[in-house]
Parts: structure tokens; sequence; C-alpha cells
């Protein structure tokens, strides 16, 4: 490791800026525990995670000039809101199955993956959900989408159901309005459903 003038803990490497505290180290630990917890034991889930994570603290270093702690910070706010998410849908639609919490920017089935309809009291209580609109989901390709991003032929469900998507703007799924109109188009405008209805009111279907 070179030498660097000024505290050990504060250097510059190939141009970004690496800075740590025992803060930012507190907080990383209890981020591990809460995230081991929540995944019970799932190795595989708990090293994707955490991939997850390094790479979204290298892209705020590289691309918003953050230093390495501010972007640790904000990586792991995000993590720990998709988690604690996760953690509540779970405990709202508990199954027998493995946990599987699918990556961000992917739907997460509260039904556990058991194929049972969900009822209408299960899918009013789902975060975002917004009565009178018809949407499009997460679960299969749009083709107006395909036509803007061939790369991102599927919505992101977080970012339409108003929710914390982890990726930002490096995630898989497109970050456009799922709500299908009145004409029976889809929307496909950078709001999340919410800001939808907020600006345009609830389609008038016939």
């Amino acid at each position: 490791m070179a030498n660097y003038p000024g505290p050990s803990a504060v250097g510059v490497v190939k141009g970004t800026r690496y800075q740590f505290c025992m803060q930012s180290h507190e907080a990383y630990c209890s981020l591990v525990m809460e995230v081991a917890t929540i995944l019970n034991g799932s190795l595989g889930e708990f090293l994707y995670r955490f991939s997850t994570l390094h790479k979204r603290i290298f892209q705020m270093v590289q691309t918003q000039q953050m230093s390495y702690a501010h972007g640790q910070q904000e990586a792991m706010k995000d993590m720990f809101a998709f988690m604690r998410q996760a953690q509540q849908r779970q405990t709202q639609f508990p199954s027998s199955q493995p946990t599987q919490l699918g990556a961000p920017g992917a739907e997460i089935k509260p039904g556990g993956g058991t194929g049972r309809k969900r009822s209408f009291e299960e899918i009013s209580n789902l975060p975002g959900f917004i009565k009178g609109i018809k949407t499009f989901g997460a679960a299969k390709d749009c083709p107006k989408l395909a036509g803007i991003d061939a790369t991102k032929p599927r919505f992101c469900q977080y970012f339409d159901t108003g929710q914390s998507c982890t990726y930002g703007a490096n995630c898989k799924r497109a970050h456009l309005c799922d709500i299908i109109l009145a004409d029976k188009s889809v929307c496909c405008a950078a709001h999340n459903r919410k800001g939808h209805v907020d600006a345009l009111g609830i389609p008038l279907y016939t």
C-alpha cells in the first residue's frame, strides 16, 4: 500500500478518495447484522446483497464525486430501506417457502411463490397501491418500453410503487410509469404511479 500524507484513514487511489471513520464502520457492522438476521442464514443471498452494495458505493463515488465515506453512507441508507421493506412484506405475507427477496428493481411476490391468488385486501395493503388505476406491472416485457430502450423492457416495481430502488440509475428495469391510460396504451412517462395521479388524475376508463 502506498504511503499518503495526513491521517492514515484518508487516501487517494486511482483518483478516488477513500475516507473511513468509526461512525461509518459501526453503521456498516449494524447493516451486516441486520441483513444476516433478515436473510436467516442464506449465504448466497447475503453475498449478493453486499456485492450490490459495494457496486453502488463505487458508482456514487465515481459519478457523483462523493468521498468513499459519503457514498457508503448513502448506499447503506438505501440498502437499509430495501431490506426493511422486504422484511415487512415477509411479515405481512408469511410463507413456508425459503426467503427469496429478488433483486432491487425486480418484483417481489408477497405470496412467497405459492401461486395462490391474492385477495383484494392483500393487494390494497401493498406499498404504492392506488385504487382505481390499471397498471402494466413488472412481470412481463412491455413493447412500448422495448421501443424506448431495448435493454430495459420491464418496469421497476420499486420505482412505480414509490419505494427505494437500491440500483437507482443503474437499475436494469425502467424507472418509468406503468399506468395504463384510457386509450389502453401505457404511460411510460418519467414519474411513478403517485406522480401520475397527482399530476394527471386517474385515467377515465370505459
